[in-house]
Formats: structure tokens, sequence, C-alpha cells
């Protein structure tokens, strides 16, 4: 189904924007050329300095199919949540603006949670620099269909990279608008995607390359590197405490085990006290494994 059929579901793709003048046109044509033809395109100029917002506009009178929002900076999260609150899709796909995707991108995904009966799929990527790769990926590309549950398991211990970011997906609008992205915050994805999964009954996995995604020098994820970030502990404390909450105790302990493996993977003083001040509140906390536990004495 390629979109342009009587009744094809309407694709909602919002695409935060934030200085990416030299890499906004590629990523903009990547989704206006797209098979799936019944889309709409939310582009989101979050206090944008540089030419970004005035190409935003110009593509906007060229393609009635685009929206575009011009507000003050305030990061990823509140540009997503904007762009979620004036979308109209059944469906919901997020890019990044820097990074592009195949033409039959959304064609491909939307087959998937047809043919799967999902309601989250996700393809594969592959990393790309200014000159877009053409890359097909394997001919056969495996597929399944698994539960949330199986997926948020997923995430959580084998650091799956279909499931780590919030593109290189096509998401049932109720769920992303069910959880709003936290304002004011970066790690964005890591406070919204294991909700995400955990709403889907089921999710469609494939390994089809569809994305491209670019490594840009200047993101906040290459500049941070791998410095402690208190947002990045703020969202694996918040999905353990999530899924105690819904009382799932073995994705609450892998979760547990996700907050402890980035304290200690990240070194300092604020670390540390996290790292303390969770044994002590946990210490026989069912939720929490033993091994969990120990792991928590040996930091040093």
């Amino acid at each position: 189904m390629n979109g342009s059929e009587v009744g094809s579901p309407l694709i909602s793709v919002i695409v935060p924007v934030y200085n990416v003048a030299r890499y906004l046109e590629r990523c903009i044509d990547s989704i206006t050329g797209q098979t799936y033809g019944n889309i709409e395109i939310v582009l989101v100029d979050d206090g944008s300095r540089d030419d970004s917002g005035e190409i935003c506009d110009r593509y906007a009178e060229k393609d009635g199919r685009i929206t575009v929002i011009h507000k003050e900076n305030s990061g990823v999260s509140d540009a997503r949540n904007e762009g979620i609150a004036v979308a109209h899709g059944e469906w919901c796909a997020f890019i990044d603006s820097d990074d592009a995707i195949a033409p039959d991108y959304l064609e491909y995904l939307y087959g998937l949670c047809v043919k799967y009966g999902a309601d989250l799929s996700c393809c594969s990527f592959v990393r790309s620099s200014d000159d877009l790769p053409s890359y097909p990926g394997p001919e056969n590309p495996p597929e399944k269909a698994i539960s949330g549950k199986e997926a948020c398991a997923s995430y959580l211990t084998d650091r799956y990279l279909y499931y780590i970011t919030v593109t290189r997906k096509l998401i049932r609008m109720p769920i992303v608008r069910s959880f709003p992205y936290p304002g004011g915050r970066n790690h964005e994805d890591d406070a919204v995607i294991y909700r995400y999964l955990y709403a889907a009954e089921r999710v469609a996995v494939s390994d089809s390359v569809k994305y491209f995604y670019y490594v840009n020098p200047t993101s906040i994820t290459s500049l941070a590197g791998n410095c402690f970030s208190d947002d990045a502990a703020w969202a694996f404390r918040t999905m353990y405490e999530y899924f105690v909450g819904l009382g799932e105790k073995d994705l609450a302990r892998k979760s547990a085990y996700k907050y402890i493996a980035y304290l200690f993977d990240n070194r300092c003083d604020e670390a540390k006290k996290q790292l303390l001040a969770f044994r002590k509140e946990n210490l026989f906390s069912p939720n929490v494994s033993f091994r969990h536990k120990v792991k928590t004495f040996l930091y040093r």
C-alpha cells in the first residue's frame, strides 16, 4: 500500500529543526519524495540562528503537506511536543533534521504494521557522512513480530539498536500522545522509548536498511561524548520507577541494571552520590536482583 489508495491512513512526520541548514534540504527532500503519499510534514524550527527557518518556509510554500512552526529555542523535547500537538495523523514518524530516509521508508514501515498487526514498527539504519550512501542492506532482511513487553526486554538487555531511539519507527499516534517528552531535558529518547514499546501490543522489526543516520559533530549527542548526564541518569531512574509502578518485576530489575551500569560507566561524584542513594533505597527491594545490589557495593 503506497498511501495514495483510498482509505490509506494519514502519517504525520515530525521533524525538530535547529541550526541544520547544511543538511536540512537533504532531509526534507527525502520526506517529500516518499512513495507513501498520504502524509503531513511538521517542521518545528526551534529558534534556529542560521537559515534553517527560511528553508522550512520555502519548502512549505511549494508543498501544501508541510506545516512550519517557529518557536523560541527550548530543546528537542519541546519541539517534538509542539509538533505532536498540531499533527492530525493516525500514525507518527520522527525524523531528525540532519538525517534522511529511503524513498519507501514510510510505505515499508506501514506495510510491516499491516502485515503483523503491529502498533509500532522499526527498521535498521546505516551511518552516513555528507553524501548519502547507496546501501541496499541484506537481500532478504529478517523480520519478525514480538510483543511490546518482549521489545522492552530486548531494549534493556541486548542494547538492540532497533529500539534505542524514537527515529527509525512508525508508531500509532494514540501511543505517542499518551507519553509527552520531558520538557527542558536532553536524552529525550531514553525518557519515552520504553513507554512506546510497552504500550504497543505488537512490535514489528526488520533488518531492512531504510534510515540514514548522519553523525553530526555539532549535535548534543556528539558533543556530550561519554560524559555523565543528569538527564540520562534521570531517564533511567524514572524507567525503573515506571516498571516498579506497573508491577513488572522482571523489567524493573533489568531497568535497575541499566541505571546502575550507566552510573558505573560514568564515574564521577554525582554518579557515586546517585548510586549510593539507590543502594540505600533498594537494599531490600525485590525489584532489584541480588547481583545488582552487590554491584552497587563495588563502586569505588
